[in-house]
């Protein structure tokens, strides 16, 4: 059973009185091991993809499998929970809450649905130190770089342990070094079994998929 499937995925929305599709008939599946990257020009369609994969937009037609189940079919809360369990999601530029500590930040998506499996503080911990800012737990947001706050919103993507890792432009605002740091961490997360569907304009970034994919118009094409 693959992790995520779409079938026929489209999202219309309207300029003036004429239509679009911002994602046009879409059908893709995301397996364990995938490392998919997707390019394409900004407005090609890409986020609003992820966007609706990940279950925070509902599509015009066409459909959202996250292991076998349909979200795009299920109430909000059934969805949110879904999402919630299988799916961790990297948004663009700076998504840390800025009252929240580095840690809490991690624990949240934990929270939301007030868990009680395991221990989430000592996988949280467990997590930071995996992206090497296990000193950085008790800090706010804005006392971090670009490059920190990245790796505490993966942490954060990771605390329920999903099967998928979706990502927003993960380089897209940090230098070569530190996004080569991130897509390494990310090519780690991979290879322990955590499928990857990202979005990028940078080559270099979609090179460590294993699959590629290109974004033009709202229709996606796979590099063979």
């Amino acid at each position: 059973m693959a992790q995520i499937e779409t079938a026929g995925l489209t999202k219309e929305y309207s300029r003036g009185v004429r239509p679009f599709d911002a994602v046009h008939d879409v059908s893709l599946k995301v397996e364990e091991g995938d490392f998919i990257s997707v390019m394409g020009r900004s407005g090609s369609g890409k986020s609003t993809l992820l966007n609706l994969v990940a279950g925070l937009l509902r599509p015009t037609s066409g459909n959202v499998m996250v292991k076998g189940r349909d979200i795009s079919a299920l109430s909000d809360r059934e969805s949110s929970f879904i999402r919630n369990s299988e799916i961790g999601y990297v948004p663009q530029g700076h998504s840390l809450l800025g009252n929240l500590t580095v840690l809490e930040n991690v624990l949240l998506p934990h929270s939301l649905f007030r868990r009680k499996t395991g221990d989430a503080r000592e996988r949280a911990v467990s997590l930071l130190e995996s992206m090497g800012i296990e000193d950085l737990a008790d800090s706010l947001p804005r006392a971090l770089s670009g490059g920190e706050q990245r790796r505490a919103a993966v942490a954060r993507a990771l605390i329920n342990s999903p099967s998928v890792l979706i990502a927003d432009e993960p380089t897209g605002d940090l230098d070569t070094e530190t996004s080569q740091q991130v897509m390494e961490l990310f090519q780690k997360i991979n290879c322990s079994g955590t499928a990857v569907l990202m979005v990028t304009h940078e080559q270099d970034t979609a090179n460590f998929g294993n699959r590629h994919f290109t974004m033009n118009g709202g229709i996606l094409t796979e590099k063979m």
